[in-house]
């Protein structure tokens, strides 16, 4: 089995699961806790106003997450953005730190 990763993204899906036999973890976590674990995280971010709001490199590579892996997800809500990229401040934002499991 590839070694356990820590993973940043700004999206989860169960299609980034290598096995259809997996289940997860999922707690709710604060900003700070994100940014946290961003810290020592691969990023997948793939928006650029969360890339730049959080100093986190882009990476739209596809993911596949294996049992062990463990995703730090900033999650966008309230409709469109602007296409220029930028992230409103006031934009909704929320967090979760998902662990895949066997």
């Amino acid at each position: 089995m590839d070694e356990e990763r820590l993973i940043v993204t700004n999206a989860f899906s169960g299609s980034m699961v290598s096995t259809e036999k997996y289940g997860t973890d999922v707690e709710k976590i604060t900003e700070e806790e994100f940014e946290e674990l961003a810290r020592y995280a691969d990023s997948h971010i793939s928006h650029p106003g969360i890339s730049k709001r959080y100093h986190l490199p882009i990476n739209k590579k596809h993911i596949k997450l294996v049992p062990g892996d463990e995703v730090a997800v900033v999650y966008i809500h309230g409709g469109k953005l602007p296409a220029n990229g930028k992230l409103p401040w006031n934009v909704k934002l929320t967090f979760e730190h998902i662990k895949v499991i066997a």
